[in-house]
């Protein structure tokens, strides 16, 4: 979506919800632009170098992330900072 003009991206993401809600299609966005994730996507693969971090429905990201007083990108790097440090414990075990 990144370069549309925003009635551009309106009418893209629309259209997208309703293939999926009406045609039952799934659509798999790679995207760093997680502000406009929480626009469109009704579940989250968090990814960090090939590895799946998490994955959730987008309701209980959104309550984790209110309950908590985050936004998703902040969600995000908190999972990268878990990932980190039980990488590093799981090196030093060895």
């Amino acid at each position: 979506m990144i370069g549309l003009d925003p009635i551009g991206v309106m009418e893209l993401r629309a259209l997208l919800q309703k293939l999926n809600r009406e045609r039952k299609i799934t659509i798999l966005f790679s995207s760093h632009n997680l502000s406009e994730m929480t626009l469109i996507a009704t579940r989250y693969g968090f990814l960090h170098k090939g590895r799946l971090l998490e994955e959730s429905d987008a309701d209980t990201v959104r309550v984790q992330c209110e309950r908590r007083g985050i936004r998703l990108e902040s969600y995000f790097v908190e999972l990268l900072q878990k990932a980190s440090s039980s990488s590093a414990m799981s090196k030093e075990v060895q």
